[in-house]
């Protein structure tokens, strides 16, 4: 029973009672509350409305078995509407679906911040009994570790056609970059909030790289020795060799400076053909054959890259 709880001011009559799910954060249903309604579910623990078409008190579930177990209550500013966190027992809507507002396949991307919370309670946890207080007893480096593990494996499952296993290392690699969190101090709010500033940011990639892959798909039609195999190989396509001209070329390019200049300069041309082929050894749909085709190909890519980056800021 919860108590010490503002008392919601019944003199306007029926007040509105939001039901949310205490994990995923879906609002359930909307019911309407009289001081005696509210009392019982206050007692009890289990949500009880005023039934304006029945006109008596109606426990949710009474009939179903359906029923809404009180975890929080809370009033807001006026005192005249209440919000009521709660375990749902089963669907709450009539139609059978979890809830009166919200289709089924609606976004459930809100139970993250439960599990968050999950993490952080197993964190002082026995070892020997939960694995996520494991990770944290092996230390940070480990947790990190184990991060770069699964990240790996998700790329490596993203090459293949089986969604199952890439939906599963796709969880895998959440839950530990979520324990990597708590184990920084870092809470996921502060994540989202980033991502929020960089939404203008994010767009503007996007686009960019669908035009990239766009263009990626057009090169096979003016340049013999270049293969691929519809928009989804471009995208990717386009994807790697942005990563590649941005990280891995300028350092080898750095590197070989001393060669590059011996060789007038053709060492540097032989980079760009290999990490061509190189993207081409691992993107299945996506061939390349010779030497100037991938060499056109690599330089076509990075002028793309720099006119649309400047343009999609």
């Amino acid at each position: 029973m919860l108590t010490n709880l503002p008392q919601p001011d019944f003199s306007k009559g029926l007040l509105p009672a939001v039901i949310q799910d205490i994990h995923t954060k879906k609002v359930l249903m909307l019911g309407y509350m009289n001081q005696e309604a509210y009392e019982k579910t206050l007692k009890d623990g289990r949500v009880c409305f005023f039934s304006r078409s029945k006109n008596r008190l109606w426990v949710k579930g009474e009939s179903s078995g359906h029923f809404l177990d009180l975890v929080e209550c809370h009033l807001d500013c006026d005192q005249d509407s209440l919000l009521f966190l709660v375990q749902a027992q089963g669907p709450t809507c009539h139609t059978g679906s979890s809830s009166c507002f919200l289709p089924e396949s609606a976004d459930n991307a809100a139970w993250l911040d439960h599990l968050k919370h999950v993490i952080r309670e197993r964190k002082d946890a026995d070892p020997s009994h939960s694995y996520t207080a494991s990770l944290f007893s092996k230390g940070r480096a480990k947790v990190a570790q184990k991060v770069g593990e699964e990240a790996v494996e998700l790329v490596i499952e993203a090459m293949k056609n089986q969604d199952d296993l890439f939906k599963e290392e796709a969880a895998d690699l959440l839950f530990h970059y979520l324990v990597l969190l708590e184990d920084r101090g870092i809470g996921l709010e502060a994540i989202v909030e980033i991502l929020q500033k960089k939404t203008p940011e994010m767009i503007g990639f996007v686009v960019r790289y669908l035009m990239v892959a766009a263009i990626v798909l057009l090169i096979p039609n003016y340049l013999k020795g270049i293969s691929v195999d519809g928009f989804s190989t471009a995208l990717l396509v386009a994807l790697i060799m942005g990563f590649l001209n941005t990280f891995i070329k300028p350092v080898l390019n750095i590197i070989s400076l001393p060669i590059s200049i011996l060789s007038l300069g053709l060492f540097s041309l032989v980079i760009n053909v290999t990490l061509v082929y190189l993207v081409a050894a691992y993107v299945p749909g996506f061939q390349v054959q010779g030497f100037i085709a991938p060499l056109v190909f690599s330089f076509v890519i990075s002028i793309a890259n720099s006119i649309l980056g400047f343009f999609t800021k």
